[in-house]
């Protein structure tokens, strides 16, 4: 292990370098104006997305727009919209059919999230290599070509490599990684001597950048401090997109606690998790907000745990991050009235799951404004409107 001094001088040398190699786009096709006064601008992210499996049939039927039609309003308003494609994006590549649930996805759904207002994909999950590593070229190159942009997975060290967007002025890094806990099976599997190490190793092998593999960062504290403070040298705001917990499990997971909090010292504004497929609680830390789980947006399963999940509205405004707005959405797909179109939560359904997400948060509150959670951020971020 590399000593405490090597490692700074490490990091401290790649700090330096960061401005001139980290990856600048502009937001909703406008040019980068990284020096242009900023304005305030609106980013929306939902949780997991796999347009593929049980939904198919649906898209062929009714198109690529199906699944978002209640939404995409919601979408396109935003000036940046992020979300997590899960599964591979691809044609030649190969199905691993000895995984538990893989995943492969035709390209032409891609046409549908990108005309219901999507920008930004992160590619940093555990579906990730479900087709080898030619299923993670061909989604990229998909990805690429649809006009959306990709972050969260690379060759080596680029896929550590923080996504700069300018956002009407506003410079925005994301950096996603993967936890490990996210490969337990359920609270069962989590609970069994030497589960979390087994998936840690397995992880690491392979999903992973060691060689310089196409792969994605396997979370460790040590790694996202130095994600983190790296997205801090060249960006006005930082966001974390992690996927990670347990599935079906409401309560975060010590690692998500542990690497949250790690991001959130290391300079991180925001915290947005996702992959339990359904929604986590909030917590306040030192003034930053961490979303633990979003939980479902378009995702073609049908399992009746996935009932409900979150859209994040993040408010920018003088290059710092506010207000953030939550909108329960209905992801049972099971349920005649959603078949893989979600839409807001509405009436006593709604209202329970408000109550359940205040009653579950920690550090803070939030007051109810036409069915949102709206909180307002304080001490730094706390940007009078």
């Amino acid at each position: 292990m590399a000593s405490l001094g090597s490692r700074l001088v490490a990091l401290w040398l790649c700090l330096i370098c960061l401005g001139a190699c980290a990856d600048v786009a502009p937001s909703k096709g406008r040019p980068a104006r990284p020096s242009a006064p900023s304005r305030s601008a609106d980013i929306v992210m939902v949780g997991d997305i796999m347009m593929g499996d049980r939904m198919l049939p649906f898209l062929e039927a009714e198109g690529v727009g199906y699944p978002f039609a209640s939404l995409a309003p919601a979408l396109r308003s935003a000036d940046l919209t992020v979300g997590n494609l899960e599964g591979p994006v691809a044609v030649e590549a190969k199905l691993n059919r000895d995984l538990r649930f893989p995943y492969k996805v035709p390209p032409w759904t891609l046409q549908g999230l990108r005309e219901a207002g999507f920008d930004l994909l992160s590619l940093a999950n555990n579906h990730l290599v479900d087709c080898g590593q030619d299923g993670v070229r061909e989604t990229m190159r998909h990805v690429e070509v649809s006009g959306m942009q990709h972050f969260g997975a690379g060759h080596g060290a680029a896929a550590r490599k923080p996504k700069v967007v300018d956002v009407s002025g506003t410079r925005v890094a994301f950096v996603g990684w993967l936890g490990a806990d996210s490969l337990l099976r359920d609270e069962g599997h989590a609970a069994r001597e030497g589960a979390f190490e087994d998936a840690q190793r397995w992880a690491r092998r392979r999903l992973g950048t060691s060689g310089g593999r196409l792969g994605l960062v396997v979370g460790s504290a040590d790694e996202v401090e130095e994600m983190v403070a790296e997205a801090r040298a060249v960006a006005d705001v930082v966001v974390v997109y992690a996927h990670w917990g347990i599935r079906y499990r409401r309560a975060p997971s010590p690692l998500q606690r542990l690497l949250a909090h790690t991001a959130i010292d290391a300079g991180a504004d925001l915290v947005v998790g996702h992959h339990a497929h359904i929604w986590q609680p909030l917590e306040l830390y030192r003034g930053k907000l961490i979303a633990y789980g979003l939980g479902n947006f378009a995702f073609g399963s049908r399992n009746r745990r996935a009932r409900a999940g979150l859209i994040l509205r993040a408010h920018l405004r003088h290059r710092q991050l506010g207000r953030v707005e939550l909108t329960f959405i209905r992801t049972a797909n099971a349920d005649p009235s959603v078949a893989y179109q979600a839409r807001p939560l509405a009436g006593p359904e709604l209202y329970g799951a408000l109550h359940e997400l205040r009653g579950t948060a920690a550090g803070l509150e939030f007051r109810v404004e036409e069915g949102r959670a709206v909180i307002d951020l304080g001490g730094r971020l706390g940007v009078p409107e």
